[in-house]
């Protein structure tokens, strides 16, 4: 899970939307709970441009679309897309918009929206700079009745995050900004991971939710709908909330628990 490992640093490193036990209700928001399962990675050597195939079929029925997910740690603007081969291979088309995520002092990542390839392969590929263009692995999608859609991320910058688990298990959550610095017209967004090993046992679940707090973070509110990433072993499955908005004079913050402590939530730092 190398590549795993890498975009949980590089970027901050669910079926539906549920109510959580986290001491809090969370409410049912437009937001989506879909969540994704990495199925092809690609990127520069450095390690700093990276982009992620993102699967919505994290189980067997699920829906045929997948996404890029494209973090960049680097100096240069790091570029990523989808293409999708209707002839096993031997020819590519890009489905996806190019998803240029620049470089900053913190990670930076962005994710396209959901792109429909059941019953044909797709691929990510990437460009770092104005270095040469290069994809990684096609993969192929059980097809489905989907269709391309929403679930977009911005540039969002990382901000603050948490970590709970173990060996077998990681459930991480990671508060990105849609601006360099909070101002007037910034917002936030969520960036969650469940990273599980061979060790893992199904069924230990991640879920999380982002939180505002208008009083310097005395008192909080949950403004996204409940994330909950199922947990297949050996897998890296993603969850991203919309955008909030979290302009100056707000503070914001990310909490998350697993299946193995359902009353205890992990909160992160305020931003």
């Amino acid at each position: 899970m190398r590549s795993t490992k890498r975009i949980a640093s590089v970027t901050l490193t669910v079926a539906a939307a549920v109510g959580l036990t986290l001491g809090f209700a969370a409410p049912a928001l437009a937001d989506t709970g879909q969540a994704y399962v990495v199925k092809s990675a690609t990127g520069d050597s450095s390690g700093a441009c990276n982009v992620f195939l993102l699967s919505a079929q994290v189980s067997p029925g699920g829906p045929g679309y997948v996404s890029a997910l494209v973090g960049n740690s680097g100096t240069k603007t790091c570029a990523g897309w989808i293409e999708r081969s209707v002839n096993k291979g031997k020819t590519w088309t890009t489905v996806s918009s190019r998803v240029a995520v620049p470089h900053g002092t913190v990670s930076v990542f962005a994710k396209s929206g959901d792109y429909y390839a059941g019953g044909d392969l797709a691929r990510p590929c990437y460009q770092y700079g104005s270095g040469k263009p290069g994809c990684g692995a096609a993969v192929s999608l059980a097809a489905s009745t989907a269709r391309d859609t929403g679930g977009s991320l911005p540039v969002s910058y990382g901000r603050t995050q948490v970590s709970v688990g173990t060996t077998r298990s990681q459930c991480m959550g990671g508060v990105a900004s849609t601006t360099p610095a909070k101002d007037s017209a910034s917002s936030v967004d969520v960036l969650f991971l469940n990273i599980t090993t061979t060790l893992a046992k199904p069924g230990v679940t991640c879920t999380g939710v982002l939180q505002e707090s208008a009083n310097g973070g005395k008192t909080w509110k949950t403004v996204s709908g409940g994330h909950v990433l199922p947990s297949p072993v050996n897998s890296a499955v993603y969850g991203f909330t919309s955008t909030f908005a979290d302009g100056t004079g707000r503070v914001a913050r990310v909490c998350v628990t697993v299946a193995s402590s359902p009353k205890a939530a992990h909160c992160s730092a305020a931003w």
